[in-house]
């Protein structure tokens, strides 16, 4: 018996995955995960089904279950990754029946006390990230000093609801985000979740497999001449990099594509960009001129991508990556450089970085700072920056990162 019949049209189906979720008063509930042909969509549908003997899940247990312990609040970004159009009812059609489910004709303090909050706009998160956490009382607002976020959403908007959080001024103590990965990329889930599969991600939450870890995770601190600054927690990056987010971003022939976007614009770039950026970064004595310039917390940038493997998101250090102009003149040498990440071997991608001319590598876990030298006839793209997954246009001669 389908729970929530589909809504969509019609289409082509390119794959269909099918993930266990809940095994509840002796019955399975399964997701599909659908993905259409025609524009790469994605549509989910909860399944009842009979248990039977060969389900490995565990029916679930409320006896000490976090979730009826929790303040919850939880943020549907459908602006995230594809779009609302694209991604997938994950909301309505798994968590919010899932949810009704497990309360039907619990008492009210058995519950599970939840708060939903969907973007409309660009500036919801910014509003979302300053209720969740503040002190006023509003009708339904949360007032544990421990809160539970899940944020239905890619890179971006984690990024922004970190960035967007009141000064501490409230009586929280503990602030718990599980991201549930909607977004194109999910670069945080694949390194700290070791998944970017969204029924997982909430399998695993309603199991009690994730606890609130003790570690915090460590932020750095991203100052832009005239005083603006921007926390970060996966990425900064000038040249290649940055121009590919800013292009698939911000160009409509891109910006509502999948993952494809990134090999596509990627060839652009390649064919029409000036990559090569003089920058001085941790008291260098000289400038070194990079086509593709990053500090990276995380060792991966999508599921199949690992440029930086030594980076690790729970210790306080970047690691800079760094492939100079000088790849440009060698053939495919930059191509090459970018596309070791794709390489199946970690330590195969290590050797390629300590061993090949023109690759740049260095730690760092001290405030340093960076100088661009940026000629005033530049064009935009030699000064464009990412900051995690969003760009910071503007002439910057130097930033701080602590």
């Amino acid at each position: 018996m389908n729970i929530t019949p589909s809504t969509c049209k019609e289409k082509q189906i390119k794959s269909i995955k099918t993930t266990p979720l809940l095994n509840y008063q002796n019955k399975l509930y399964v997701v599909q995960s659908i993905v259409y042909l025609e524009d790469n969509s994605n549509a989910y549908k909860l399944i009842e089904e009979p248990l039977n003997s060969n389900s490995l899940l565990p029916p679930l247990s409320f006896v000490d279950n976090l979730l009826f312990k929790k303040d919850i609040a939880i943020i549907d970004s459908i602006q995230s990754g594809k779009g609302a159009n694209l991604r997938g009812a994950f909301y309505e059609n798994v968590i919010f029946p899932i949810l009704t489910l497990l309360n039907n004709g619990k008492n009210t303090e058995n519950l599970i006390k939840y708060k939903y909050f969907k973007t409309t706009s660009s500036d919801s998160m910014k509003y979302f990230a300053r209720r969740i956490i503040s002190s006023k009382k509003h009708e339904g607002d949360l007032s544990s000093p421990e809160k539970t976020v899940l944020i239905l959403s890619g890179d971006t908007s984690i990024s922004e609801f970190l960035n967007n959080l009141p000064p501490d001024q409230t009586p929280l103590k503990q602030l718990n985000i599980l991201p549930i990965p909607l977004g194109t990329a999910n670069a945080w889930c694949n390194c700290i979740l070791k998944t970017n599969n969204p029924t997982t991600v909430f399998q695993n939450f309603l199991y009690n497999e994730y606890r609130p870890s003790t570690d915090q995770i460590p932020l750095y601190k991203v100052i832009f001449p005239g005083g603006d600054y921007i926390f970060m927690f996966i990425i900064f990056s000038m040249g290649f990099h940055a121009n590919l987010l800013s292009l698939t971003t911000n160009d409509e022939k891109y910006k509502h594509l999948g993952i494809e976007r990134f090999k596509l614009a990627s060839k652009d770039i390649l064919d029409h960009y000036d990559l090569n950026i003089s920058i001085k970064i941790g008291g260098a004595d000289k400038f070194c001129n990079y086509s593709y310039f990053a500090l990276l917390n995380l060792p991966k940038l999508e599921e199949n991508y690992t440029p930086s493997p030594i980076s690790n998101p729970l210790i306080s250090s970047l690691q800079l990556l760094g492939y100079k102009s000088s790849l440009l003149k060698k053939g495919n040498g930059l191509i090459d450089a970018i596309l070791n990440g794709y390489n199946t071997n970690p330590n195969e991608i290590k050797n390629f970085l300590s061993n090949t001319e023109g690759v740049v590598t260095k730690s760092f876990n001290k405030d340093f700072d960076i100088e661009v030298d940026l000629p005033d006839n530049d064009k935009h793209t030699k000064f464009e920056a990412c900051v995690d997954v969003k760009g910071k246009k503007g002439r910057h001669k130097i930033c701080y990162c602590f």
